[in-house]
């Protein structure tokens, strides 16, 4: 086979296979009309590729296996050991030739099986001013926010991928045999069936709050930080790579899919907090002893206006906003 390229002898191959486009058999034709030799070399490949071991996607090259086959094609011996008349035989030397084509096509034909499988494709949704629901292939559901971007794949193979910039609710469908990952900028979040919500911004840490089931959060640059985390549970990226896990403090995390703000006898920084997530503003305490004040309140599809309106009154507050910089004021509470 000294005179078949490897390019050649990869389009051979996948001809073998059935796996080639109508360019490469184009060029295929043309190369066994150029030469007698050519054609020759052709012949010499499948015939050793009918001798060798058939190449599945878990293949792993096993060149004892395929010696093995080429001696039970080309050898015939004897029961009997030499001492009771034995008849030895000689390998000739087309038959080592023969054995090192095996072991060169098992190989190859190992990574064009690989090179001929489907190449995964992934799919983009991008959200600017808006929140957008999203159907997966499985049927997971998943709330994109705004300014976030969500890839995933046609989940084929035995597992599902996505990839998150932004912040989005899962709700997974249960698949035991086809494990759901997210890679986020800092994060992995693994699940079989479960929801959660997943954050994972430009500036900032990658944080999940898990309402369902059972996630395993690990960090990409520390990956043995890994931690499994239940409803009511919360994981975050810190700077060095580790994993903090705490639990779910704001209740409000979920706001800006459900359009819906709820507070019951809440701290004052916790509201901000909450202001600050849903509507993406700074909102700060000019006095510490404000965030003693609480409140009671609900508000559907929040307006900012109308909410401050209503603290301002409720707690006896003034206001000041400078762009998307909010600074209540007031004398605190005791």
């Amino acid at each position: 086979m000294e005179n078949i390229s490897p390019e050649i002898l990869g389009i051979i191959i996948r001809h073998l296979q059935q796996a080639t486009s109508q360019p490469e058999e184009e060029l295929l034709s043309a190369w066994l009309g150029g030469s007698l030799q050519n054609k020759a070399g052709f012949e010499e490949v499948a015939r050793v590729w009918k001798l060798s071991p058939p190449v599945s996607e878990t293949f792993e090259p096993n060149a004892e296996a395929a010696w093995q086959k080429v001696k039970q094609k080309t050898i015939l011996s004897s029961q009997s050991d030499k001492g009771n008349g034995a008849k030895v035989v000689r390998l000739p030397t087309y038959i080592w030739k023969v054995a090192a084509s095996v072991l060169l096509v098992v190989g190859f034909g190992y990574l064009v099986n690989k090179s001929v499988q489907k190449d995964v494709s992934w799919h983009t949704i991008a959200t600017a001013g808006e929140k957008k629901m999203v159907k997966l292939p499985d049927s997971s559901e998943v709330w994109l926010n705004k300014n976030s971007n969500l890839s995933y794949t046609d989940f084929e193979g035995d597992k599902r991928e996505v990839k998150l910039e932004g912040e989005a609710f899962f709700d997974i469908k249960r698949k035991p045999k086809q494990p759901f990952s997210i890679k986020g900028r800092e994060s992995v979040t693994e699940v079989l069936g479960t929801s959660f919500n997943l954050r994972s911004p430009e500036n900032g840490h990658d944080v999940v709050e898990v309402v369902t089931g059972l996630v395993a959060f690990s960090s990409i640059k520390n990956p043995d930080a890994r931690l499994q985390l239940r409803p009511g549970q919360k994981g975050e990226i810190e700077k060095d790579g580790r994993v903090m896990e705490t639990a779910i403090a704001n209740k409000n995390f979920r706001s800006w899919e459900s359009d819906r703000l709820v507070f019951d006898n809440s701290g004052l920084k916790e509201v901000t907090e909450s202001l600050e997530n849903h509507f993406g503003i700074d909102v700060d305490l000019d006095n510490s002893a404000l965030a003693n004040c609480r409140f009671t309140g609900s508000f559907e599809k929040p307006d900012l206006k109308e909410v401050l309106e209503i603290l301002k009154l409720s707690v006896n507050l003034k206001v000041e906003q400078n762009g998307n910089q909010i600074i209540l004021k007031g004398t605190g509470c005791p």
